[in-house]
């Protein structure tokens, strides 16, 4: 079980981190709009990431018992992985976020909309959690409890982790430059490639690296 938790936490540092759509309109949101506002747009996006993870894993629930099932979900979801790793790793970034505040009331149901589009329109989040999705429920096929176990953790922990950021956002701002970014994007695009070498290595040799 503290296996399971600590590899969820593990992810959920490693997606609550990503430079992306979400991460740098959740920091806006609670630059402009306040963290309030922010908190409920995180909550947005915590509900479209559950929506994912149930489709993902009610498509192949009928096939993770199946060895050459098991084979093609890991090589596959770890060649998406390095995919994005490498994409993260190589992609510039020329992105600001606007610091003026914004003193103005809102629709608290408004952002709550906004997260959950802003991640279910963006087409890389759905492969991200198919991939994600598949190979943790071939590799606890054996116990759907480690299953739900390792999501609700996984969900709970971006959750606060995005709540987190929002309410640091404040001092975030100071040091959000494209250097910044460009290094983050950097090493958390490494460790993308590296896990998803070892779910290949898995897949074809049978070990795993870590």
């Amino acid at each position: 079980m503290a296996e399971i938790i600590a590899s969820a936490l593990g992810f959920a540092a490693l997606l609550a981190l990503l430079p992306g759509p979400v991460f740098f309109a959740l920091i806006q949101t609670s630059i402009q709009k306040t963290f309030k506002y922010a908190v409920f747009f995180a909550l947005g996006v915590a509900l479209s990431d559950i929506f994912f993870i149930l489709a993902s894993y009610l498509g192949i629930s009928n096939f993770i018992d199946d060895a050459h099932f098991e084979k093609i979900i890991k090589s596959t979801g770890g060649a998406i992985l390095c995919l994005f790793g490498l994409f993260y790793f190589f992609k510039p970034e020329d992105k600001k976020v606007n610091l003026e505040p914004i003193q103005k009331e809102y629709k608290k149901g408004n952002f709550i909309i906004k997260g959950l589009a802003l991640n279910f329109l963006n087409p890389s989040t759905f492969f991200y959690w198919l991939a994600l999705t598949s190979v943790v429920s071939v590799k606890y096929s054996d116990n759907q409890a480690d299953v739900f176990t390792f999501f609700a953790t996984l969900i709970l922990s971006i959750f606060g982790m995005d709540i987190l950021k929002s309410y640091l956002a404040h001092r975030i701002k100071k040091v959000f430059t494209n250097n910044t970014i460009l290094l983050l994007n950097k090493l958390l695009g490494g460790i993308l490639v590296l896990i998803g070498v070892n779910f290949l290595v898995s897949a074809f040799i049978g070990v795993t690296l870590v």
